[in-house]
């Protein structure tokens, strides 16, 4: 009886060829790429959505702000006297703190008002670095005129212009005014009108973040 060997030739092999190495570390690299790519997306999503939850936390807490020092302003103590439908950035007005019998009791004059940023020049630049344009400060002036006068911040990134707004003589976001501050007071019958935007652009991103609140504030007598 023969017995059958089989004899290797020279087609048969155990490796890989140059080419089937080529083709699967092109795979890989693409596999990776998708990875990045998603891990990236990922990354920016959060990010993006951390600074949103941030802005309508610092807008409402900004809001609250000015609602409770706004309050109690007298309403014949307001300068500039605001007409119904007006818009000013600067307020200056006393609080009612108290009563004595018939009398009530005031602060000295107060001042609230959008200034520039100290860090920014109103040149259309990001001259601070932080991502945003000529952004402004809200700035809360006590004791006005008097040896104790003193200035608080209540809140840095303010829009120089209301969200949807650009400086181009148009009603860009269809409120009716144009080129609108990013900080305003409105007198609306007995009661002020303010609006107020922030603005934050998030890490690692080119895009800025707007957020605004309006609220309403019943002027006293």
């Amino acid at each position: 009886m023969k017995s059958t060997q089989t004899t290797a030739t020279c087609g048969d092999r155990g490796g890989f060829t140059l080419l089937e190495i080529l083709i699967a570390l092109t795979i890989l690299a693409l596999l990776l790429s998708s990875v990045g790519l998603l891990a990236s997306g990922s990354k920016n999503a959060f990010s993006r959505g951390t600074t949103v939850s941030a802005m309508e936390l610092r807008t409402g807490l900004t809001s609250d702000v000015i609602q409770r020092e706004l309050s109690l302003a007298l309403t014949g103590s307001l300068s500039p006297e605001i007409q119904s439908g007006q818009r000013v950035t600067e307020l200056t007005y006393v609080r009612a703190v108290g009563w004595e019998g018939e009398t009530t009791i005031t602060t000295a004059p107060r001042t609230l008002r959008f200034e520039l940023d100290p860090a920014e020049a109103n040149n259309g630049a990001d001259d601070d670095g932080d991502g945003l344009i000529d952004e402004g400060i809200l700035v809360l002036i006590e004791d006005v005129g008097l040896p104790t006068e003193r200035r608080r911040i209540l809140a840095r990134g303010l829009a120089e212009y209301a969200e949807g707004e650009v400086f181009n003589g148009v009603d860009d976001n269809g409120d009716g005014l144009a080129d609108e501050s990013g900080f305003a007071i409105e007198r609306m019958g007995a009661a002020l009108e303010v609006t107020v935007t922030l603005e934050q652009r998030p890490p690692g991103r080119e895009e800025t973040i707007q957020r605004t609140l309006r609220s309403s504030i019943l002027l006293r007598n």
